[in-house]
């Protein structure tokens, strides 16, 4: 007797569960994002880019984003397209149980321009990643220039070899 109690428990617990996931998974897909927030999580006092560049961005390209349903937001082109800025580090895109859409951002902290011996400029982040100038927003900085045999190649993931420093 005791078998059968637990065999029925046991299949009424799983079947219980089952159908409490089906219940949520379908009442998520009915759910529409209510915000969208983005946060530049390192926020300096000259930048390169804005909050307000970003979110200007992504409403051209995206669309609004508040309104749509959480299975048809497009997380992950958010981040990669938020991701191949130059100016970005590392961007993280998530939804909240709020049912909020947020991206925080890393930008990317200029610290060098360099002047090649090919006439191009651009600048040197404190990783070593080169990034094109800015023409909307200028910066002072120590300038770099003479015998660079670096030509500028912009690539998130390569850093500048120093030897090209001269």
């Amino acid at each position: 007797m005791k078998k059968i109690l637990y065999i029925t428990l046991t299949v009424v617990i799983l079947g219980g569960s089952f159908y409490l996931a089906a219940f949520a998974g379908a009442e998520q897909g009915r759910e529409k994002y209510r915000s969208f927030s983005l946060r530049i999580e390192n926020p300096q006092e000259h930048p390169l880019i804005t909050e307000e560049e970003l979110n200007d961005t992504l409403l051209a390209t995206f669309g609004k984003i508040e309104g749509r349903s959480l299975e048809s937001a497009p997380l992950y082109d958010i981040e990669n397209f938020l991701g191949a800025n130059p100016y970005i580090a590392s961007t993280n895109v998530y939804s909240t149980l709020t049912g909020g859409m947020s991206a925080s951002v890393n930008v990317r902290v200029p610290l060098l321009r360099i002047i090649n011996s090919f006439n191009e400029s651009f600048f040197l982040d404190t990783t070593g990643v080169a990034m094109p100038l800015s023409r909307a927003h200028p910066i002072r900085l120590l300038v770099a220039s003479g015998n660079i045999t670096e030509p500028f190649r912009y690539s998130p993931s390569k850093e500048m070899s120093v030897t090209g420093l001269k």
